[in-house]
């Protein structure tokens, strides 16, 4: 994984936690 990919990954559940904790687990991608 690259620092680049590791941005990605920080952003990715930044954004998950404000915008999809209303949904359903099943709904998230792997972590």
């Amino acid at each position: 994984m690259g620092m680049a990919d590791k941005l990605v990954v920080v952003s990715r559940l930044k954004w998950m936690y404000t915008c999809l904790l209303p949904y359903p687990s099943s709904r998230l991608p792997r972590l």
